[in-house]
């Protein structure tokens, strides 16, 4: 699918936007999950950068510059291979957003999702929508985890606390070692450990003693019932399985294009 080099869908008209959301030295191709048959390029603000192939950005769409969300499918095209860089002067859009802080799908399905688009003349946008789960597009299985470390340099500081419960959260994560993010501990067991609210922690993140880290983790996956396991015992293929997978693993083998169709029973 070719990039779109309408006019119209990319000239940014307001002028105190643009300058607005700072300096841009990269530039992304998009794809959006709807039937729009083209590939878009947008500029990327220093703030928001990196952005990788697989996450989807919120930007401006159309006239009206409405926002819709959209999958990255190239990082960091060069201003001379982008709408950009044809000599008639013509400015990109700037992303409004950046959705996902990790990539949905990684480089080989990225590159199936391009092989399904051309093979099926389907627009790529739609391809990687059906591929991501609906549930994880609107970010069902995911949390937001806070935890806390101390600063350094603040030792003076925490010399000068007054507050009980202020000193035995500083002296729960010293016991902890929690003095850099990669040790930093759950706001929500700092508190279970010393017995306190949420007031002694806010209170010492104002004044500079401790730092917040916020990640997003999936939350566990619900324990399947024995009776529904799938048991990972070896399968014995019957002689018309046998020779279906003999006969994929042929092609796989041999590199070359091919299509085949399996029909049978249902599960079989």
């Amino acid at each position: 699918m070719k990039y779109d080099r309408t006019l119209k869908l990319f000239d940014m008209a307001d002028e105190d936007d643009i300058a607005q959301q700072g300096p841009c030295n990269h530039i992304i191709r998009v794809a959006f999950d709807s039937a729009v048959d083209n590939e878009f390029d947008y500029a990327v603000s220093d703030e928001f950068w990196p952005i990788l192939p697989g996450q989807r950005v919120q930007v401006p769409f159309g006239r009206g510059n409405k926002p819709q969300n959209a999958f990255c499918v190239i990082s960091d095209v060069k201003k001379e291979e982008s709408f950009a860089g044809d000599g008639k002067k013509r400015r990109l859009k700037k992303i409004l957003a950046v959705i996902d802080p990790k990539p949905l799908i990684d480089e080989n399905l990225l590159d199936l999702a391009k092989w399904i688009s051309s093979y099926y003349v389907c627009p790529l946008g739609q391809v990687l929508g059906a591929i991501v789960p609906a549930a994880v597009k609107k970010g069902a299985g995911v949390k937001e985890k806070e935890l806390v470390y101390i600063a350094d340099g603040c030792d003076e500081l925490i010399k000068e606390l007054r507050g009980k419960k202020q000193k035995q959260v500083v002296e729960f994560l010293q016991s902890q070692k929690a003095i850099k993010e990669d040790s930093a501990v759950e706001t929500g067991h700092v508190r279970a450990e010393v017995g306190c609210g949420a007031t002694p922690v806010k209170r010492l993140l104002e004044n500079h003693i401790l730092k917040v880290l916020r990640k997003s983790v999936f939350k566990a996956l619900p324990v399947i019932p024995d009776e529904l396991a799938v048991k990972s015992e070896a399968v014995t293929l019957n002689d018309q399985q046998e020779k279906a997978l003999e006969h994929i693993n042929g092609k796989l083998d041999s590199g070359e294009f091919g299509v085949t169709l399996l029909h049978g029973v249902t599960d079989s």
